[in-house]
């Protein structure tokens, strides 16, 4: 077979020595601060808010920050986002529980910010939030299962600095359920064909 230089071979990014793999945030409870706010609308047509987070204090504040600018190339992204849907008048009502929590926590985290409905993203930005984290698998498209850094539950910034918090279990796949099949009782073992 002869080779023969694909289109973009030149400005394909070489991968670092380390395959590409990137630090691992240990699961805990972090102080956020919301670096942007992105407004989408999901696939069923409800709209959504994306905040992209970074740890804003102790150890590792900056983790996503550094994260993102050891990124090359064309697919970088920020690794640290929390999803929000945004209540309609005809939202169930889970929805506009977690919408009125978020908001609540934000107002507890955040002395002088009061959430006002005036459908602009932009009064999130600079604002900090207790986060707990913990590893989520999901399945690879080779089949095998991986792990990564899962944002389970938004609580007020001083939950974390006081440390009154339990960081959830992690969230693991279902598993696949296995046949079983139960040999009868009756059954002399030498009835079987495959004996």
């Amino acid at each position: 077979m002869k080779f023969y230089k694909p289109n973009g071979y030149d400005a394909a990014e070489i991968l670092p020595e380390n395959g590409g793999s990137r630090p691992r945030l240990p699961k805990g409870g972090y102080v956020c601060k919301i670096m942007s706010v992105e407004e989408r609308t999901s696939k069923n047509g409800n709209p959504f808010l994306v905040f992209n987070m970074d740890i804003c204090e102790g150890e590792y504040m900056g983790f996503w920050a550094e994260d993102y600018t050891q990124q090359t190339g064309d697919n970088r992204r920020w690794h640290f986002s929390h999803r929000l849907m945004i209540p309609t008048d005809n939202a169930k009502p889970y929805t506009l529980h977690l919408f009125k929590t978020f908001n609540t926590y934000l107002e507890d985290s955040n002395p002088g910010f009061h959430f006002n409905f005036d459908g602009d993203e932009k009064q999130y930005r600079g604002l900090t939030i207790g986060v707990l984290v913990n590893e989520k698998e999901y399945r690879k498209r080779n089949g095998s299962i991986g792990t990564t850094t899962n944002i389970a539950r938004i609580v007020k910034a001083n939950t974390i600095r006081s440390g009154a918090y339990t960081v959830p279990d992690d969230e693991r796949l279902k598993k696949e359920p296995t046949e079983t099949y139960e040999m009868p009782d009756n059954v002399d073992d030498d009835d079987l064909p495959f004996n």
